[in-house]
């Protein structure tokens, strides 16, 4: 395969990538959309990849080479029947007061999305050379990290194999979050679903800590946030392709981000942090 090829498939799966991306963001900007032009909740879409055959007729013909890329072949809408939720009062709930919300969880598509933007979007190279570089495709694996930030850094953390689900969290809380509360700690989650487990404010309450949930669409309030994007940064540096080097690597990622890091995002925030 020549430099040329090779380059050819290296942009083909930066551009299935970002479609990707385009996507999932879609996704979770309607997770709560009951009413679309179409008629009903929003559907949510899913981005299917094929290979793409690059050739040119220098090397089809003289050197038989063929450098396969990757290509977006289709959207899709999933067709599973909407959630039903109770609430009487809304505006487009039907006769028995039941309203029709997106099947989706936007977990999935935010441990999604982390996995479409793990490879790094800039590089250096002299003046007039190209950044070359290798771009996975395919067969997604999706690992998600649940963390816990203070005014010191990454006070814990867990590596899950898949989705995180409401049991998935509570595991994390009772056996990695709780042993490092202290009296008179204060929890702030998002409003996810599955930090609303029931074991999750016993969890926390027994250790004699307050648990309190940010309004629904908040990131602003979220310092965590911030502390994702330089964790995200760097595991696109670390360019791990293999489960096993991607696990072993967060623990490094997380110790860098470092208490004056922590200071920052609380006050990007607008807390006021007192350190003990």
């Amino acid at each position: 395969m020549s430099l040329f090829s090779s380059l050819q498939v290296s942009s083909s799966g930066m551009s299935a990538q970002r479609t990707r991306a385009e996507v999932l963001v879609e996704n979770m900007a309607n997770s709560e959309t009951t009413r679309t032009p179409e008629g009903g909740p929003y559907k949510r879409k899913d981005v299917i990849f094929s290979s793409d055959q690059q050739a040119s007729p220098f090397s089809a013909v003289f050197q038989n080479e063929i450098g396969t890329g990757v290509r977006v072949s289709d959207i899709t809408q999933d067709q599973t029947a909407p959630d039903r939720r109770y609430m009487p009062g809304h505006p487009d709930a039907d006769a028995a007061g039941y309203v029709a919300f997106p099947h989706m969880n936007p977990a999935e598509d935010m441990v999604d999305l982390l996995n479409a933007s793990l490879t790094r979007l800039r590089g250096r190279a002299p003046r007039g050379a190209r950044v070359v570089a290798a771009v996975p495709h395919g067969h997604w694996k999706t690992t998600t990290l649940i963390a816990a930030l203070d005014c010191r850094g990454i006070r814990s953390s867990m590596a899950l194999d898949g989705a995180v689900n409401r049991l998935a969290f509570e595991a994390f809380v009772g056996a990695v979050l709780v042993p490092t509360l202290h009296p008179g700690d204060l929890v702030i989650m998002d409003n996810l679903s599955s930090h609303k487990g029931p074991r999750v404010g016993q969890l926390i309450r027994a250790a004699q800590a307050d648990l309190l949930y940010l309004p629904p669409y908040s990131p602003d309030f979220n310092p965590i946030e911030n502390a994702f994007s330089k964790i995200k940064q760097l595991l696109r540096s670390l360019a791990a392709r293999a489960v096993t080097d991607l696990w072993s690597g967060i623990q490094p990622v997380l110790d860098r981000i470092t208490a004056s890091d922590a200071a920052g995002f609380f006050r990007h925030c607008g807390y006021a942090t007192k350190q003990k």
